[in-house]
């Protein structure tokens, strides 16, 4: 029985790893603009998988100023 348990929550723990990262590589695809340097770019997915976010601002660092702030999303390329 414990046997179990512990089989279910691995699966409900990979799969939810697995959704953040699919999560992660889509926003990977959008571009950005930061507000300090006003330049757009497009980071990479994985530093999308551990950024902070609120409505269509992300919490990441900008590859031209390196300043890590809100950057605007500009949406899909």
């Amino acid at each position: 029985m414990l046997t179990v348990v512990i089989f279910c929550l691995a699966v409900l723990v990979i799969g939810a790893a697995g959704i953040c990262v699919l999560i992660a590589k889509r926003q990977g695809r959008h571009r950005f603009r930061c507000k300090h340097c006003e330049r757009s770019f497009q980071p990479a997915w994985k530093e999308m998988l551990f950024e902070v976010h609120a409505l269509n601002a992300h919490k990441i660092r900008c590859p031209f100023c390196g300043i890590k702030d809100f950057c605007e999303d500009e949406g899909k390329n």
